[in-house]
């Protein structure tokens, strides 16, 4: 984060602080999370990826971050950090973390949309980054 944008987030994380100081009381309970995805790099003349760029990017989060813990939903993994009630969430797409297994399919029945055979898969991330994340946890 760029030392303006780290600026501007710290001012507007106090400004919410003392909004929920002064108006609190009159507020639900809040549960606050804040987030961002990781898209990689991308070469500028192809538009295209950059294999790996992911992998390195989310290595460097994870130090960032330690104490921190990996989480997997759905086709996303990410790294997050709580404090306190709040949690700080750094996502990326699984398939640029971890490598795809398919173990087998399996039929879903139509029910309100049509028949379809889905992927059984395990995922693996072997890279050095679930190492990193795993010595976070403790």
């Amino acid at each position: 984060m760029e030392i303006k944008q780290r600026n501007e987030m710290v001012s507007s994380l106090r400004q919410l602080a003392d909004f929920i100081e002064e108006k609190g009381e009159d507020l639900p309970y809040l549960n606050i999370s804040i987030g961002a995805w990781e898209y990689g790099d991308y070469d500028e003349k192809t538009y295209k990826h950059i294999p790996d760029s992911i992998k390195g990017k989310m290595a460097g989060y994870a130090r960032a971050l330690k104490p921190c813990k990996k989480d997997f939903s759905g086709q996303s993994f990410a790294l997050t950090r709580k404090f306190g009630i709040l949690t700080l969430r750094i996502s990326a797409s699984r398939e640029q973390v971890c490598r795809k297994i398919v173990t087998g399919t399996r039929v879903v029945p139509a029910y309100t949309i049509p028949e379809r055979i889905e992927e059984d898969a395990e995922w693996v991330c072997d890279e050095p980054l679930l190492a990193i994340a795993d010595a976070l946890e403790a």
